[in-house]
């Protein structure tokens, strides 16, 4: 009889359970789209944050903000529909979307607001590095193609910088300026040369000069061991954003473009015949005489001691 009670006891307590479980489901959203008009509207107080953190488990001090926007599908267009059709279509696959997007980042998701949802994601202080940008990016475009699938709805994502949690709407217009500035289906804010005036018609210019002031860079300190991301930083954008832009303009990425340019000053070296394969080797930006060896080989075809020896050939049959 003892047992029977403990068992409907338990039984009671399990269901009690089950539904505060439920309620806490159904909360969840609610207080998250809470904490999201917060930070969007300003309209809060410092206990009123605090009490929003406490209860969707956020312990970091910072986050970012990315904002997805409902995109009329044309590859490369600045326009972002948000007319009441778009609300209602993405309001009817909310829950979907919401999936999505929480089945890659433990983040906080708002409702829907003109077109766009906005989501906060805490995170640490730190920035990432050239790889994590990368791999990051590519995360949040696989999370484009997953909402695309499920859905069939088209969002563009602009994605803002870290924030403290009371500059957060900060990090919000951001990523909104991102996705107002780039024709791509996702921008972070640090891929966007922030300068004024219109970003149709300056956008070009602009990459002409950061492509000019690289090219500039390389040239004086290809003799050293040269990063995309000094090159970058030279040029006031991320690396990210002038990796890409490096490769469209130029063809080739940034390392085949620094050895193409120590390889042409290999070969001028070697044509005047004052130096040694060494000295060379230290004058172009490389430690190793071997390693240069091999890359000099693999670009021009032939190893460095055969073009100074062809090249001398030349020399000595013109003069005959």
């Amino acid at each position: 009889m003892y047992k029977i009670m403990l068992a409907d006891e338990e039984k009671k307590i399990l269901g009690s359970l089950e539904s505060v479980m439920e309620k806490l489901e159904k909360a969840e959203p609610v207080m998250e789209n809470g904490l999201i008009c917060c930070i969007l509207f300003q309209k809060y107080a410092v206990e009123e944050l605090k009490y929003y953190k406490e209860f969707l488990g956020i312990a970091s001090e910072f986050g970012y903000m990315f904002v997805l926007a409902c995109s009329d599908g044309r590859e490369g267009s600045h326009r972002i529909n948000a007319g009441e059709e778009n609300d209602i279509n993405i309001q009817g696959q909310y829950a979907e979307i919401r999936k999505c997007v929480k089945e890659h980042f433990n983040c906080v998701m708002g409702n829907v607001i003109a077109g766009k949802i906005a989501v906060l994601n805490p995170c640490g202080r730190e920035r990432m590095g050239q790889q994590e940008h990368f791999s990051f990016m590519e995360s949040i475009r696989c999370l484009i193609r997953k909402i695309r699938n499920q859905t069939g709805i088209g969002f563009r994502i602009g994605i803002g910088t870290p924030k403290d949690f009371d500059k957060m709407r900060e990090s919000y217009l951001e990523a909104v300026r991102a996705l107002a500035g780039s024709g791509d289906t996702v921008v972070h804010a640090e891929d966007v040369p922030q300068h004024s005036g219109s970003v149709a018609a300056g956008a070009g210019k602009r990459d002409g000069t950061v492509m000019e002031k690289a090219r500039e860079y390389i040239c004086k300190n290809y003799r050293r061991d040269l990063s995309l991301e000094e090159v970058a930083r030279m040029v006031n954008t991320s690396p990210y954003y002038f990796s890409r832009i490096f490769k469209e303009e130029t063809g080739k990425n940034f390392v085949e473009y620094l050895t193409g340019v120590r390889m042409e000053r290999a070969k001028e070296l070697l044509k005047e015949g004052r130096c040694s394969i060494k000295e060379i080797c230290c004058m172009t930006g490389y430690s190793e005489p071997n390693y240069f060896s091999r890359t000099f080989k693999k670009n021009v075809g032939i190893t460095p001691t055969e073009y100074s020896r062809k090249f001398s050939k030349n020399i000595r049959t013109a003069l005959l």
